[in-house]
């Protein structure tokens, strides 16, 4: 008998045989960033004792499991779980987070809009803000694609979690800040004529841009251990209700990877996560439009000069 074997938005069995392409079946690696954290920690799987098995090929008996690593969330051989008093936590952290990454945000861009700006300038100075707007559409192109692959894994394996809706409004929002981020750039970006400026614009865009990486290494930094045969030097009742979100999160850096199927074109956002990588060499191109919003500065804008 065959075992099916899940590998997110399928099971292997469901593809026709010989139908399937390998190139769109791949393991994606998240960020230990604070989105990541929070959207894993609604996964019942990744609070289950799975046999997450890292073999050593130099291993004559596959069969002798002191030979493996497991990775299982105890401390002190109590088995941890999310609480509902952490499942409420993460409501209350994201949206505080999504409050203060919005009103920076909009506060920068009514700023832009709100002040006199310096629209009208040289090629080279437009060459140095399409390249500013390049650098940082690097790294925030890997932030929405995680978003993408996020709901895409929430939407097909709503059974998954422990509370689908949070889930997906976790993957969104990290879609529309991404994208939220990279408008805010480039329309700061076109509002400055002076090199130094405009770099410093570039740098704390840059820097806001990293706060839910801080937030996440922050709290990866410290993981809860008691040492084998120490646990009964210590008080361990009711462990899983006193631990904190933050130490139950730090458990789940080495295993907050997923696998990303796209050999089905059946669905929309599996269509859309195809468009967008097919068509990601189109995504550099972005950075142009560098060029019409100086024009439309300087035609609607009424501080614009």
């Amino acid at each position: 008998m065959t075992e099916d074997i899940d590998v997110n938005d399928k099971k292997v069995t469901d593809i026709i045989p010989g139908e399937g392409d390998p190139l769109r079946l791949r393991e994606v690696c998240l960020n230990n960033d604070f989105y990541t954290l929070c959207w894993s920690s609604l996964r019942k799987d990744i609070w289950e004792d799975k046999e997450n098995i890292y073999m050593d090929d130099n291993i004559e008996d596959p069969t002798d499991e002191d030979k493996y690593v497991w990775r299982k969330k105890t401390l002190g051989g109590v088995k941890l779980s999310l609480t509902d008093g952490n499942l409420r936590l993460i409501y209350i952290y994201m949206f505080f987070f999504i409050v203060v990454v919005l009103f920076v945000l909009f506060g920068i861009i009514h700023q832009v809009f709100t002040n006199e700006i310096q629209a009208s300038c040289k090629w080279d100075i437009r060459l140095l803000r399409m390249l500013l707007v390049s650098l940082v559409q690097m790294k925030l192109q890997n932030e929405f694609r995680e978003g993408l692959v996020k709901l895409k894994y929430s939407v097909n394996n709503p059974n998954k979690f422990i509370s689908v809706g949070l889930a997906k409004s976790i993957a969104i929002f990290q879609m529309v800040c991404t994208m939220l981020s990279w408008l805010t750039l480039i329309l700061f970006i076109c509002s400055e004529v002076e090199p130094l400026d405009m770099i410093q614009d570039f740098t704390g865009i840059c820097v806001f841009t990293e706060l839910d990486d801080w937030i996440g290494g922050h709290i990866c930094s410290t993981t809860p251990e008691i040492n084998e045969g120490e646990e009964d030097n210590y008080d361990l009742s009711n462990l899983n209700d006193r631990l904190s979100l933050s130490m139950k999160m730090s458990l789940l850096q080495m295993d907050t990877n997923i696998i990303e199927d796209l050999n089905d074109n059946g669905q929309f956002l599996r269509k859309f996560a195809n468009f967008f990588y097919t068509h990601k060499a189109g995504i550099y191109f972005l950075p142009l439009l560098c060029i019409p919003i100086e024009w439309g500065y300087l035609k609607f804008h009424p501080y614009a000069k």
